[in-house]
């Protein structure tokens, strides 16, 4: 029993401590479920707007469709320009402004011969030959606003932006025209184009407006989709491993107590045997004791019997003695006794012959 409790005692600091853990995998579980629903409602978000932009933007300049096109043997870039470019945070109607209709080319190759690009058929589509063009260009190049993985491409850019300056506002616009070459244009953020005579301002209604500023945004709503997807995998991953966590603990303390409840049926069953036992050691007790009480009395009374024993000893002994003193005695007598008999037989002789005498003597009288 004693084994029992100290086995259910140890049984149950290992369940109060997993039922601790429990307690703080679940709070844990309930954070990441509810990071996985707020990564969830935001994904849904972004990926809805994305949706919205890039349905918008198909909407303005997807009125040509390359992939039925007969001649697209002759694309060297099978998207848009402005799909593959990067723009600088803010700078997108600057760079819009200075591109105009051009962010929705489609490139030609390069190598492209006259005969086919003056004989390609009529279609709703915007198109250039892949130019090579390495001048450097100022530090305030429109061109430094824009990042891109083709090489070629940035080439075509070049070309197309050589005479396109940026600044930060209109007031910044006077004194940068007068440090660059003729017929030069500045571009202000806003994306307003000025040069020596005319002013264009910027407009977000045209065919071309804000496809860049969308096309930002589309980008950045993919990485977030992307950082969201992969937060809302480590989530769920954390998620699984927390469900996992849980149910091995949740097993092992329902295992744990189905131990203890073993323990305690058998603690019930031994504490039986034990009452059981602890009357049959009670029922001995007793009798031990009554025999002891009977021991001691068989021992008083030995102790008694031997006492009266010593004394019937002393006693035979007395008698023994007073018995071979008899013995000494009748022995004497005996002798006496012989003697007796002889002088009485001697006695007897003389009163036989004295009365033989004395019938002689009547018989002679």
């Amino acid at each position: 029993v004693s084994t029992k409790n100290s086995k259910i005692l140890e049984i149950n600091q290992t369940i109060n401590q997993n039922k601790k853990n429990l307690f703080e995998l679940k709070q844990d579980h309930e954070k990441v479920k509810k990071n996985i629903e707020n990564n969830l409602i935001e994904l849904n978000k972004a990926k809805s707007s994305k949706s919205v932009l890039t349905s918008f933007n198909k909407d303005k300049l997807d009125e040509f469709n390359l992939e039925n096109w007969d001649q697209k043997n002759l694309v060297e870039l099978s998207k848009k320009v402005f799909q593959y470019i990067d723009i600088q945070d803010g700078w997108e109607k600057c760079v819009q402004s200075a591109l105009g209709e051009k962010i929705n080319y489609y490139i030609l190759k390069k190598n492209i011969s006259d005969d086919d690009f003056y004989n390609i058929k009529p279609v709703k589509g915007f198109f250039s030959r892949l130019t090579s063009f390495n001048d450097t260009s100022d530090a305030s190049n429109v061109i430094n606003l824009i990042t891109s993985d083709n090489n070629d491409l940035l080439s075509q850019l070049t070309y197309w932006l050589k005479s396109f300056y940026y600044v930060e506002s209109a007031s910044e616009v006077k004194n940068k025209l007068n440090n660059l070459p003729e017929n030069s244009k500045i571009v202000t953020k806003d994306g307003h184009i000025y040069d020596e005579n005319s002013i264009k301002f910027y407009s977000g209604e045209s065919v071309f407006g804000n496809v860049l500023v969308r096309n930002t945004e589309i980008k950045k709503l993919t990485k977030n989709i992307q950082n969201f997807e992969a937060e809302l995998n480590i989530e769920n991953k954390k998620n699984n491993s927390l469900i996992s966590e849980i149910e091995l603990l949740e097993k092992l303390i329902s295992s744990n107590e189905s131990k203890i409840k073993d323990y305690v049926d058998e603690n019930h069953e031994n504490k039986i045997q034990l009452a059981k036992l602890l009357q049959d050691y009670e029922n001995l007790k007793k009798a031990a004791d009554s025999n002891n009480i009977l021991k001691k009395e068989l021992e008083q009374k030995s102790a008694n019997n031997k006492i009266s024993l010593d004394n019937f000893n002393r006693e035979i002994d007395q008698e023994n003695e007073n018995l071979n003193q008899y013995k000494a005695k009748f022995q004497d007598l005996n002798e006496d006794l012989s003697s007796s008999k002889g002088e009485l037989d001697s006695f007897q002789d003389d009163i036989n012959a004295l009365k033989f005498k004395k019938h002689e003597l009547e018989l002679n009288i």
